[in-house]
């Protein structure tokens, strides 16, 4: 806990005030797991185990579904960027989109998120851990789309 603590900033021992994530009561795009074990709402196809090429979804995706497309290797619990080319497209309806993400070897890696196909930021990913992507004033649908270096790993989706 200390650790955790002193990465944080925090001083151990010191009095602080815990602020917890409020969940929007908008949110309408449920948790999404990229592991073949837990995978749904996924077009054209689920992701599934084994190193493959997804074929990029054709359209508009409907509300709270995802798409891999490029090349992945995918297990029961995540899902690894593979190649250049590699996406994850989706239709959300939240505020703030949050995933848990890796980097093999725990090298610096960079993801590019796109909203409504403008660039809204770059996330570099060193560790595992769970990692902010997009946070705006009041939930609403919209497209996300997330470019991911090769040997990043992507495990899970949270909505706020």
């Amino acid at each position: 806990m200390r650790a955790l603590l002193a990465e944080a900033g925090r001083t151990p021992g010191a009095r602080t005030t815990a602020r917890g994530e409020q969940p929007s009561t908008e949110v309408a795009t449920p948790e999404t797991y990229l592991g073949a074990a837990r995978a749904e709402r996924w077009l054209p196809v689920a992701p599934t185990p084994g190193t493959r090429t997804y074929p990029a979804h054709r359209g508009a995706l409907p509300l709270s579904h995802f798409s891999l497309s490029g090349r992945w290797a995918v297990d029961d619990e995540s899902a690894v960027a593979a190649g250049p080319g590699a996406r994850i497209d989706a239709r959300v309806q939240a505020a703030k989109v949050f995933l848990v993400l890796s980097s093999r070897g725990d090298r610096p890696r960079r993801v590019t998120v796109k909203v409504d196909g403008r660039p809204l930021r770059t996330v570099t990913v060193t560790r595992q851990r769970l990692y902010p992507l997009v946070a705006l004033p009041r939930a609403r649908q919209f497209s996300l789309e997330l470019g991911p270096e090769a040997g990043v790993g992507a495990f899970a989706f949270t909505f706020g």
